[in-house]
């Protein structure tokens, strides 16, 4: 056909056959904008795709005729040839020539103009098949190959290499017998210089029908290496993929390739996002950022040097290098998988790892030094509440002042700046400051301390907040082991019979209140920061609260003890002390109280259902003091509104407790009141003294 070429005429010839200006040799030069060679791959289309193509040239070459394998597009920059469509047909041109020159005993030193850009180590395994020979009397030439000394292992984690090794098998196994080197100029094409457009993605996935378009990371790859000298260039193909490789735990298929590329980007665009983060000016910025915003061309912009942003490459390029020194893979792991949403804990404690190893490089991790600042960083990134960018630009500012401070690789000089005095709020990042100072002042004084401190804090809900227990203790080692064991011993979640929760409320009123509403939670044990907020750390650090706490632990009596010896039936909370069948109504721990009105809730709010305290007291009394009463003849009336009364039944008679219009509170039997409960003018006495004898008798004619 006319106006067309061979695969070795345009690397050794001055084409001129074809839509060129002028007539030169040209190298053939895969860009690293291309997928990998796919022609090998093991799935079943692309075999079907390889055996139809090889016996059709091994058909056409056995009948000594020609092939014509359409168009080839490109660009032509100096003197190469630049395909965006074609790379698949080149790259099997190239190993098929290849082949039969090394077999035949041909020269191919021109096979060395064809190259790959997309990944380092697919140019140089080019490189090497044409300097080394090929043993052709193997069954398969890919188990030589890789067995050669010349070969690099890692270059199995290649996709372009592995297909090319399979191709290679194939055409060995189609054309051993045959000797074609001279027959393979039969086979052309036509190639066009597409001059009028640049190398653009949208180009490549409009023409380059028989592929897929590129990944995320290989288009940032491309303009991100724009950024590097060339040996930090290989290093992305070679010992930085290792890593990613190295976390994939399936087949290394296509898949695991998709799954390779997609951790590759989530590295870049996380490191960039995080520091992104630090660079924050003020509260609005921080407010206004968005991590799900936060794109590829956010990443390359952090890391463009247009930007002056050369420091931002140079600390990536640290932290890769670093990270191939580090035998513990899952920081990197957890920080770029892709299946879920990344945490803010997550992305803390690997902004903590990239401190570390910018600052102090990987030799250090496993010292003193790093245990100390590993156990510091891991709490703060796990038990304060990052619940916002603006807490998270907090941690990373409190991780960068730890390197910043510690250049002599000594914990202690954190001393030097933290402050003395408690912060009014246990809900801040200086509060948290605050505890580690507190606590590395105990190991400066006492080294028996770091035992302790370490031991504490793996506990299941304290974490790193234990210095309550500290100040209980008034800094004395001993006597700190002491209510740490009481403490772990009688902590505990109980859905049952909560004694830990009605032992403490015998105490005193322990009860944190959410906002002025009115709200208050018996709370709960859910193990995540924001809850430990809520609940019981707002017992630990409440001045008030956490006295009832101390006498709790210094009480040397078991709980159910504390709960059956405990007689005050005038107080507010002692039918929760009492009676465990309450507490396991209020599933969430929450209750509504307004003055004497309780209302024990089931969800959080009054429209879940709810019982009101001193009616629902009443009729577990009953419950228990006439266990064979029915439950059409002994029941309850939930609510689930506030405008709603529950009420106790007794056979027909409904019984409740209620605030009345002037203000009053009341026993109700059916419509009759029974005299006021809470009389200021009267001696203080039990709410249920006034119902209990006329409910027993109810029940008792019935």
């Amino acid at each position: 056909m006319e106006n067309s070429t061979g695969f070795k005429d345009i690397l050794t010839k001055a084409v001129s056959k074809v839509y060129m200006p002028t007539a030169r040799k040209l190298k053939i030069s895969i860009p690293i904008i291309q997928r990998d060679y796919a022609q090998g791959r093991m799935d079943n289309k692309a075999a079907d795709i390889r055996n139809k193509f090889l016996d059709e040239i091994l058909n056409r070459l056995k009948s000594d005729e020609s092939l014509f394998l359409d168009f080839i597009y490109g660009s032509i920059e100096d003197d190469k040839f630049i395909p965006i469509d074609g790379q698949q047909r080149l790259t099997t041109l190239f190993l098929l020539h290849l082949y039969f020159a090394k077999k035949e005993d041909k020269e191919c030193e021109y096979l060395r103009r064809f190259t790959y850009e997309t990944r380092s180590s697919s140019r140089e395994f080019c490189e090497k098949l044409v300097d080394y020979d090929i043993d052709f009397s193997k069954e398969k030439i890919s188990t030589y190959i890789k067995d050669s000394n010349w070969f690099m292992p890692f270059w199995e984690n290649d996709p372009t290499v592995k297909s090319m090794l399979v191709m290679i098998d194939e055409i060995h196994h189609k054309f051993k017998d045959a000797k074609f080197y001279d027959k393979l100029e039969n086979i052309k094409f036509s190639f066009l210089e597409l001059k009028d457009f640049g190398l653009t993605d949208d180009l490549y996935i409009k023409m380059n029908a028989r592929g897929k378009p590129l990944s995320e990371f290989e288009n940032f790859k491309a303009e991100f290496e724009k950024e590097l000298s060339q040996d930090i260039k290989t290093k992305l193909d070679n010992q930085w993929l290792d890593l990613f490789w190295n976390l994939n735990s399936g087949d290394k298929d296509e898949i695991g390739l998709s799954n390779v590329d997609k951790r590759y980007m989530a590295f870049f665009n996380r490191v960039a996002s995080n520091f992104t983060i630090l660079s924050i000016k003020d509260t609005k910025e921080a407010k206004d950022f968005n991590f799900d915003e936060f794109d590829t061309l956010d990443t390359l912009d952090f890391f463009s040097s247009n930007k002056n942003n050369v420091n931002n490459v140079n600390n990536v390029i640290k932290i890769l290098d670093e990270l191939c020194e580090v035998a513990n893979d899952e920081p990197l792991k957890n920080f770029t998988d892709t299946s879920k949403d990344i945490t803010y804990e997550t992305r803390a404690k690997f902004f903590a790892l990239s401190m570390f190893l910018i600052k102090f490089g990987a030799r250090g991790i496993g010292g003193e030094f790093y245990k100390k600042y590993e156990r510091i960083t891991t709490n703060i990134a796990k038990d304060f509440n990052i619940d916002s960018i603006l807490k998270l630009r907090q941690v990373f500012e409190f991780i960068n002042e730890i390197c910043e401070k510690c250049k002599n690789k000594d914990i202690f000089e954190l001393l030097e700046s933290f402050d003395d005095k408690q912060p009014e709020s246990f809900k801040t990042i200086e509060f948290y400051k605050w505890q580690e100072k507190k606590k590395l002042k105990l190991i400066q004084s006492d080294e028996r301390w770091i035992a302790a401190i370490n031991e504490t804090e793996k506990h299941w809900y304290l974490g790193s907040n234990l210095t309550f227990l500290i100040d209980f203790a008034k800094d004395d080692i001993k006597e700190f082991e002491r209510y740490y064991k009481k403490f772990d011993e009688i902590f505990k979640e109980d859905r049952e019979n909560f004694l830990f929760q009605r032992a403490l409320l015998t105490k005193g009123d322990y009860l944190p209140e959410h906002g002025n509403s009115g709200y208050f939670t018996f709370c709960n044990f859910n193990n995540n920061p924001r809850s430990k907020d809520d609940n019981w750390r707002d017992v630990f650090y409440d001045k008030e609260k956490r006295r009832f706490l101390k006498n709790l632990l210094d009480d040397h009596r078991g709980l159910q003890d504390i709960i059956e010896e405990f007689d005050d039936n005038k107080y507010w909370g002692y039918y929760f002390i009492k009676y465990p069948e309450i507490l396991k109504e209020c599933s969430n721990f929450w209750i509504l109280a307004y003055d004497y009105t309780i209302r024990v809730l089931r969800g959080k709010f009054t429209n879940s259902y709810h019982v009101e305290y001193y009616a629902f007291s009443l009729f577990i009394m009953l419950q228990r003091q006439f266990p064979n009463l029915s439950n059409e003849k002994l029941g309850y009336k939930w609510a689930k509104s506030y405008g709603e009364n529950p009420y106790a039944s007794i056979g027909d008679n409904k019984i409740s407790f209620i605030k009345t219009d002037d203000d009053k509170y009341c026993w109700m039997i059916d419509e009759g009141r029974i005299g006021e409960v809470f009389d200021p003018n009267l001696p203080e006495q039990d709410p249920l003294q006034s119902i209990i004898d006329k409910a027993y008798k109810i029940a008792k004619g019935i």
